[in-house]
């Protein structure tokens, strides 16, 4: 019986993040808990990588979660 807020946001875009973190407070106070279900992957044969989508990769899945946390 716990309660649950689905907000739609992009959070490689701090305004997004921004926005979410005000509505969730606003909504059902400070988060003691976060879900992250962003996420995206290159799949490349080792060597055919390439830097930018490495970049968008760590932008979705990685520094935002990171970033959050320390929220």
């Amino acid at each position: 019986g716990g309660v649950a807020l689905a907000v739609q946001a992009d959070v490689s875009h701090d305004g997004d993040v921004d926005r979410m973190l005000a509505l969730v407070g606003e909504e059902l106070g400070a988060p003691t808990i976060l879900v992250s279900n962003a996420a995206m992957g290159v799949f490349r044969q080792p060597g055919e990588f390439d830097l930018r989508g490495v970049r968008r990769t760590f932008e979705i899945s990685a520094w935002p979660l990171l970033g959050l946390a320390g929220r």
